[in-house]
């Protein structure tokens, strides 16, 4: 069926999440949560999707201007911050009911990941040697990459296996919730270690 093969196949994560949404709406009656008359259909899928990627390009596009105003490293606590508590309020069934509000709260977190990227990149530009300066940004690039990695990975533990298997709380609750977590730990770095 359509869910299980978008478990295994990888497709990207904003559907991966908003399919395991939805297989948790046709279970809700087990698990108590509200999802106030959305239907389990893919109705509203594209919509989760591309909030990510919209928050994403006007966080980019806002903070990238912004970090030549209010500084690099400001610029980039701000996005890393946003994305952290996003993705941890998504993963709060009070906070998400409904996949409306789960929409909303996950174009705060692209919000929060563009954000990051044009002060990332420039503070790795800026404070580089001239000799290292190309490897120094391939290797932060590289971090988009591993990353994506991470998330695969993650998905592929909490979401292959037994579906029907009860673990007391939504799978795709932990995997919000996990996935905030680098962010939240790139605050405390940028904060330290970032001048």
């Amino acid at each position: 069926n359509f869910r299980r093969d978008m478990f295994t196949r990888g497709d990207d994560t904003p559907h991966l999440g908003y399919a395991s949404y939805l297989q948790e709406n046709d279970n809700s009656q087990h698990n108590n949560e509200s999802f106030s008359g959305y239907s389990a259909s893919l109705e509203g899928a594209e919509y989760l999707a591309a909030s990510i990627f919209l928050g994403m390009l006007l966080g980019g596009t806002i903070l990238g201007f912004l970090s030549d105003q209010i500084g690099r490293r400001p610029a980039l606590l701000t996005g890393l911050l946003l994305n952290a508590i996003a993705g941890t309020l998504s993963s709060i069934p009070l906070m998400t009911p409904t996949v409306h509000e789960l929409t909303i709260i996950r174009f705060f977190a692209g919000v929060g990941i563009g954000a990051t990227v044009p002060p990332l990149f420039s503070l790795a530009s800026e404070w580089s040697p001239k000799e290292v300066r190309g490897g120094i940004v391939t290797a932060v690039a590289s971090f988009w990459m591993m990353g994506s990695l991470f998330v695969s990975v993650l998905a592929w533990c909490l979401f292959h296996g037994n579906e029907s298997e009860n673990i007391g709380v939504s799978r795709w609750r932990i995997f919000a919730a996990i996935c905030a977590m680098p962010s939240a730990l790139g605050v405390f770095m940028v904060y330290l270690y970032v001048p």
